[in-house]
């Protein structure tokens, strides 16, 4: 997981998850003294003898919720749809498969509820995202593939140099000198960034970037900076606790640069892991398609909502 967490660190500022754009309202905490009782027919629930009735409930959801909620079931049902004309199918044994894989991963059926409770989920739910996400990563993932010179690149992504750095952004080349001049006369690096740095990502994280910068595959976003192979390479190039000069960065952006703790590569031969890697890889280059396609196929539906 930390490997392809690292691997992934390119879409973690830019990109939602495919599981974010079906996630579920946070439920909120039970109240003191709710208590879960058979009430008479149309009653939902009562305080202090009043009764609460179903179809006031029902329209509360439809007035705070229903559009939220609505957008929930597009989406699944656009995915299910446009799989169908593609012929892509997930049959109730694979599904199981993945099912059983993530009580593995979250540590057990128990782990797994107290996850889902929190954010307003049942088990059912979740298998049914499940289903609708393996059928938008297949959709995706139809005619992708990595070449050998860029497995290469995902195997520096996943076991080369990483660093912790830290980073002022700016929208001027005179106000990244200026943070440049007060750093330069004893001000802290990281106050400094929060002080006067136009990237929250970093600016609220005493400046550093939230994940280590490494080698790889370029570009990629990291907060507001775009790192390029350019950039890493002269980052790279510096000894912890140095700082770069002003450097001009995408668009209007200026950056500011300290580097941190450094970690060499790590002693892992690709052949050992080629085939982990390719997965990975494939995992990467899948994460954004499906999130084009998904937002391509809400483009050209027709789509009529009465709520």
């Amino acid at each position: 997981m930390r490997a392809l967490s690292r691997l992934c660190v390119a879409f973690l500022f830019a990109l939602c998850a495919i599981a974010a754009w079906c996630s579920g309202q946070v439920a909120a905490p039970a109240s003191e003294g709710e208590t879960a009782v058979q009430l008479p027919e149309g009653v939902a629930a009562t305080v202090n003898g009043e009764p609460i009735s179903e179809q006031e409930w029902i329209e509360t959801l439809k007035r705070v919720a229903g559009r939220s909620v609505m957008e929930f079931i597009i989406r699944h049902k656009v995915v299910h749809q446009a799989a169908k004309k593609q012929g892509i199918e997930l049959t109730e044994a694979e599904l199981q498969e993945i099912f059983d894989r993530k009580i593995v991963e979250a540590g057990g059926v128990a782990q797994l509820q107290g996850y889902l409770s929190r954010i307003g989920e049942s088990l059912t739910d979740f298998k049914g995202r499940l289903h609708t996400e393996t059928l938008l990563r297949r959709m995706a993932a139809e005619g992708v593939s990595v070449s050998d010179e860029e497995l290469g690149k995902y195997y520096l992504e996943q076991y080369g140099r990483s660093a912790d750095v830290q980073a002022i952004v700016t929208d001027s080349a005179e106000k990244a000198a200026a943070a440049l001049a007060q750093v330069k006369s004893g001000a802290d690096f990281g106050q400094v960034a929060a002080s006067v740095s136009i990237d929250p990502a970093t600016a609220e994280n005493h400046g550093y970037i939230p994940v280590p910068i490494t080698e790889g595959v370029f570009p990629k976003p990291l907060g507001g900076i775009m790192m390029t192979q350019a950039l890493a390479e002269e980052l790279f190039a510096l000894e912890p606790g140095e700082m770069t000069g002003v450097i001009a960065g995408a668009g209007d952006s200026f950056y500011l640069f300290k580097m941190g703790q450094m970690r060499p590569a790590r002693d892992v031969k690709f052949e050992d892991v080629k085939d982990d890697v390719r997965k990975a890889a494939m995992e990467y280059k899948i994460q954004p398609r499906a999130a084009q396609i998904l937002q391509q196929l809400l483009n050209s539906a027709d789509i009529r909502v009465g709520i």
